[in-house]
């Protein structure tokens, strides 16, 4: 074998001393390497200075006597050492000669291994972008034969449907001159259909086109009744009235719009998943959710509702009351999401792997109220209730049971913050107050902390918390005077707006003023308000009318209901001497001790002459 043929056996170039050792070593076992060249070389000077020693030796057995030069006895004692020397190197030849060998061989072996791995690399390159090519061309080619299959469909449809009108084409018309003409001729129509769907030969999609018809002559039934009720009513003409055909133009406009609000969506739902990072995070928290996903081959996404609050309030209360319109929408941009992240961030084998698993993605959105609106929203509609009163013809506007426990909320939040020494000053706003599932009230807004003064009220935080009042009174319950006032409104908004400066002097006085206002007849739903009046009613009813242990009937019948400035009943009863009366009106409010509302104690004198608290009783 030539040195040429030893570098090809490797399949690459070989370094300059490795392919001359390579050489030597294939052109067969006596061919020397460099190292043993030197050895040889070092040998044959040691064989040089043995044979001068030699000569040196017979010269002097030969002659006798014979003086020796200066240099050859040093030479004569070098004798030992030189054979020692040659001795050695002709021991070491060979095991140099198959060291040098292994050394070659370990090379070559090193160079094969690399070379061997970059060509398995190549390989499988060339096998990925042929397995590449070969999917892409296997979905064009699904998309055309889908294309195809479609408009095969198309056509047999156009066939069918044409074979299913012809039958009807020959069914006997009458003439068409009265609307009597026209109702026949939808009898008949209705009757051929009807044979045609009960049909032992009629496919599933026949039966589907006949149904389709059957509904359009159902259309046309009812357009001619309604064009008999018009017909009827003097002064009507026989089209459209032009408020009708203003109401559905309004119609039309509104889906457009919506159609267009819920496009800018599911636009803003889109650019949340791509930007979307959770605080300790660099990158997209939705991102990290996709990798997940096909690690874990689920096909579910969770999208969590906080996140969505989060990243836009107005986003996520969208979603949140047009899930169900959105829903498809939704789904099907979370999976192009999925789809687009996995194949830019994953090989393309392990893509292919769970492709069909992401395209059947379903989405989820975790604690995701029922509903999620701002108070100005709840207030447009549903607000008042007509309640039928007995002996009067027309219904009593009342406040909505929903809007009862909202208001009852937002009193609440801020009633509950009053009490630990912050306030908004007034400065809230309806955009501020949120919603949730119709119930839970959320004030978003952060409100600034007052002085409370270790009880006392000072001056500045009086008045901080009546603006507060009065905001709930301006933007929020004058919304329910709508088509008459419920009862007792205008007496609610005077307690709001101008509360008995009593209640203003200390932090318990303040807890009472807190107490009657959550417990108000106003905002006691329908149900507490029945409850309340049976009771009264029970009461009057259960003796006699010259009953003289019923002195309360005396009371009530006494005081005028219809002026606020009537209400004293209760200092009636007080002045009364009247034993029994009295102790049931400062009977201990015995309520759990565990909610967050002050109890309001035993009734006592402090307040009997506060007309506020007269007016709430």
């Amino acid at each position: 074998m030539s040195s040429s043929s030893a570098g090809e056996m490797s399949g690459h170039a070989l370094p300059s001393g490795v392919a001359a050792a390579a050489a030597a070593a294939a052109a067969g076992a006596d061919a020397d390497t460099e190292s043993v060249r030197v050895v040889r070389r070092r040998i044959r000077a040691l064989n040089k200075k043995l044979n001068r020693i030699e000569q040196i030796e017979s010269d002097l057995l030969g002659t006798p006597g014979k003086i020796l030069e200066p240099g050859q006895a040093a030479l004569l004692e070098t004798k030992p050492t030189v054979q020692a020397s040659l001795d050695e190197l002709n021991r070491l030849i060979d095991p140099i000669k198959n060291a040098v060998a292994q050394d070659i061989a370990s090379a070559i072996a090193k160079i094969d291994k690399k070379d061997k791995a970059k060509q398995e690399r190549a390989e499988k390159a060339v096998i990925q972008e042929e397995k590449a090519n070969k999917w892409k061309e296997e979905k064009e080619e699904k998309g055309k034969e889908r294309k195809e299959e479609k408009e095969e469909e198309g056509k047999e449809l156009k066939k069918e449907k044409a074979k299913l009108i012809e039958p009807l084409k020959k069914v006997p018309v009458p003439s068409i001159d009265t609307k009597k003409d026209e109702e026949s001729q939808i009898r008949s129509i209705r009757r051929a259909v009807a044979v045609l769907v009960s049909s032992s030969s009629a496919t599933k999609e026949r039966k589907d086109i006949l149904r389709c018809i059957n509904k359009e002559v159902d259309l046309c039934s009812s357009i001619l009744q309604s064009e008999k009720t018009l017909a009827n009513v003097p002064g009507s003409s026989s089209g459209p009235s032009p408020k009708s055909w203003a109401g559905m133009a309004a119609g039309t406009k509104d889906k457009v719009k919506e159609k267009i609000q819920d496009d800018e969506t599911c636009k803003r739902y889109q650019e949340f998943l791509r930007s979307y990072a959770a605080r300790s995070e660099d990158v997209g928290y939705y991102i990290g959710e996709a990798m997940s996903l096909a690690t874990r081959k689920s096909p579910i996404m969770c999208v969590k509702y906080a996140h969505l609050e989060e990243h836009n309030r107005d986003l996520a209360m969208k979603i949140c009351d047009s899930h169900q319109r959105l829903k498809r929408s939704l789904e099907e941009i979370s999976r192009e999401f999925v789809l687009n992240t996995l194949k830019s961030r994953i090989p393309l084998d392990k893509f292919l792997e769970v492709e069909d698993d992401m395209k059947k993605l379903m989405l989820k959105f975790v604690r995701m109220p029922k509903s999620h609106q701002l108070i100005k929203d709840v207030l447009t509609k549903g607000i008042i209730v007509g309640k039928k009163a007995f002996g009067i013809s027309n219904s009593v506007p009342t406040p909505s049971p929903r809007i009862c426990i909202i208001l009852r909320g937002v009193m609440g939040e801020m009633l509950k913050k009053q009490r630990e020494g912050w306030s908004w000053n007034g400065t809230l706003g309806l955009h501020d107050i949120e919603v949730y599932n119709g119930h839970r009230v959320v004030i978003t807004k952060i409100p600034s902390k007052v002085d409370l003064c270790h009880g006392t009220i000072p001056a500045e935080t009086k008045i901080a918390f009546q603006n507060d009042f009065t905001f709930v009174a301006n933007s929020i319950v004058s919304k329910l005077k709508i088509a008459g006032k419920p009862p007792h409104f205008d007496t609610f908004m005077r307690f709001l707006k101008q509360p008995d400066p009593v209640f203003m002097t200390n932090m318990a006085a303040l807890s009472e003023y807190h107490d009657l206002l959550l417990h108000n007849w106003f905002i006691k739903p329908p149900m507490a308000q029945l409850n309340f009046q049976i009771g009264i009613h029970s009461s009057c009813s259960s003796h006699d009318e010259d009953d003289p242990e019923a002195y309360y009937k005396t009371v009530l019948a006494s005081s005028d209901f219809t002026n606020h400035e009537g209400y004293n009943w209760m200092q009636l009863v007080e002045e009364s001497g009247h034993s029994s009366m009295i102790e049931v009106l400062g009977y201990p409010n015995k309520k759990d001790t565990t909610s967050d509302v002050p109890k309001p104690p035993p009734y006592t004198n402090s307040f009997e002459s506060c007309s506020a608290y007269q007016t709430f009783h």
